[in-house]
């Protein structure tokens, strides 16, 4: 997917923003529509917003929100007479979700967020080896058929219990035992392979520089919380991983907390089958162990 431009936007590129529903669009669409000028907004209005699932909510937003604050730093740091870009998951931009252009180069990013820190989902991968993960199978089979004893024991019925969310013990002590493994191995790593995986993790080395925008509710609306310095150097011999909260890893610099990345199953310890494999089976209902090596959430 390429930067979009409502002067030069594509039957497709509206298909593909209409259908969008990433965590957090709504607020992108309603800062890229407050940016834009009056034509492109009624462009970008009828042909989008008009069209998306998060119609009123996008609405409310946009007339809720006022950007004169960053409007009035843009202008400060010399950022005027811009076009706007949207650039949802381009990931070959930085983390920049908005990418505003003068004298036709690129020359700010804006990362968009909304009661949450989150700067990247990074595959478990960077955390822990191939053959880790092959071992952490056999364990994760056991967790999962002890899961189900819980979860009957517990609730009974399937139906009162599967896809519902409900707290487990087994899923804890898996996800705990997870994170032992992600800081035994962090600790193994070299210092070289620390500073790689810090740097992707804060984006020390995105192609353009770039700020961070925080959507917060106030009474009658929402101001936007700008940081534009964000963090770009971390030094990895200073790095502690912790254990923090329930999932979550901490990065903690001389015993000060300045990450966090939540170790997690991706859609639940175990999901729906619907082709012919599974892994269990209960009350005819077909299940296949849940994956906790996908994704996770990083968040400064």
């Amino acid at each position: 997917m390429k930067l979009i431009s409502i002067d030069l936007i594509s039957l497709a590129e509206i298909k593909y923003l209409r259908e969008n529903i990433n965590t957090g669009i709504e607020f992108e669409y309603a800062l890229f529509y407050l940016l834009n000028d009056n034509r492109s907004k009624k462009i970008f209005f009828e042909e989008v917003i008009n069209h998306h699932p998060y119609c009123d909510r996008i609405k409310k937003i946009i007339e809720s929100t006022s950007i004169n604050v960053l409007q009035h730093q843009l202008e400060s740091n010399s950022y005027e007479n811009y076009e706007v870009f949207l650039a949802t998951q381009l990931d070959d931009i930085g983390p920049a979700d908005i990418v505003l252009k003068c004298n036709e180069e690129i020359n700010l990013g804006l990362s968009v967020k909304f009661q949450n820190n989150c700067s990247i989902n990074i595959s478990s991968r960077y955390f822990i080896s191939e053959e880790t993960i092959l071992l952490l199978h056999n364990q994760l089979q056991t967790s999962a058929n002890k899961y189900i004893q819980e979860m009957k024991s517990k609730f009974n019925s399937v139906h009162s219990w599967f896809r519902k969310r409900k707290k487990s013990n087994e899923t804890d002590l898996f996800i705990d035992y997870l994170r032992d493994i992600v800081i035994d191995e962090w600790s193994k790593k070299s210092i070289c392979d620390k500073k790689v995986l810090l740097d992707k993790l804060i984006h020390a080395t995105s192609p353009i520089p770039f700020w961070i925008l925080k959507f917060k509710n106030y009474k009658k609306g929402y101001t936007i919380e700008i940081n534009q310095q964000p963090i770009k150097l971390i030094e990895p011999t200073s790095v502690l991983l912790t254990k923090e909260a329930k999932s979550n890893i901490g990065f903690r610099v001389n015993g000060i907390l300045l990450a966090k990345m939540q170790v997690k199953f991706n859609n639940g310890i175990l999901e729906k089958a619907d082709g012919k494999s599974y892994d269990f089976i209960e009350d005819s209902i077909k299940m296949k162990i849940g994956d906790p090596f996908g994704s996770w959430n990083f968040s400064v």
